[in-house]
């Protein structure tokens, strides 16, 4: 196949690419589990079977492209917009939150926007501070995640994050099942991009966490089209990692959410 599609405005980081400007969010020394596993009740691991043999990858990126089976066309047919973290030090709490948006349309649901500052804002108990993508998750499995209906759109630590009110608002909306990959694992990455899951990873030379969407094919290679989450930046927050910068240091997929009128 050809390289895949690249859009209008898209930005393409690589080996020889800068640390984009702006705000940074993930602080390393926060970090829950520095393997990345050991998380009780619904988290697994990457299974081995689940892994798609890279001779398999660029076929299987054409068929995703001819089908319009992407995040990005889900993202495209139902105007699904990017995330907004503002000020907030949130990137580890607002890349698995519109993971979960996505997954749970690819599943056939409405979309319906999670209120990712409430959830960040309980992990943190009111601090704007930095974290890790899984440790979000495994919150949000406890706990759940009040929807921007309830809690406000705005990327804001509102007074009433905690409230009883809005906690049981919250307890309506859990991820139920998620899949945590090994860092530093392009190929379990990839896999789980290729059976269709938007992934949030964590990246060290960025210090941030953003929303992996899917994989595309570029001068003969592999990357991955990811979604960042400031406002304005890319092609409705689209871009591309390859090389190096691919390679993530956090790597969550929350596959299954009982949530807002069924489970995913």
């Amino acid at each position: 196949m050809t390289s895949s599609q690249v859009y209008r405005n898209e930005i393409i980081l690589d080996d020889v690419s800068d640390i984009p400007e702006g705000m940074t969010g993930l602080e390393l020394d926060e970090r829950p589990n520095p393997d990345g596993f050991g998380y009780a009740g619904t988290a697994a691991q990457f299974d081995d079977a689940w892994l798609i043999p890279e001779s398999e990858w660029q076929a299987r990126i054409q068929e995703q492209q001819e089908t319009q089976s992407r995040i990005s066309d889900l993202v495209a047919h139902y105007k699904i917009p990017p995330k907004n973290q503002g000020s907030l030090n949130y990137c580890w709490i607002y890349g698995p939150v519109h993971a979960m948006e996505l997954n749970r349309v690819r599943s056939g649901y409405p979309y319906q926007p999670l209120a990712a500052a409430q959830a960040g804002a309980c992990v943190k108990r009111g601090r704007n501070a930095g974290g890790w993508g899984m440790e979000g998750v495994r919150w949000i499995g406890q706990h759940g995640i009040a929807t921007e209906g309830d809690y406000g759109s705005s990327p804001a630590i509102q007074p009433s994050y905690a409230s009883p009110a809005m906690m049981r608002a919250a307890a309506r909306n859990k991820c139920t099942e998620w899949v945590e990959c090994r860092p530093k694992s392009v190929p379990q990455l990839v896999s789980m991009l290729l059976r269709g899951y938007a992934v949030a990873i964590g990246l060290d030379w960025w210090r941030h966490e953003v929303t992996a969407c899917e994989a595309i094919w570029l001068d003969g290679a592999i990357a991955i089209r990811i979604r960042n989450q400031w406002q304005g930046w890319g092609s409705n927050g689209f871009g591309i990692l390859r090389g190096s910068k691919m390679i993530p240091s956090d790597c969550v997929s929350p596959v299954s959410m009982a949530a807002i009128g069924g489970a995913i």
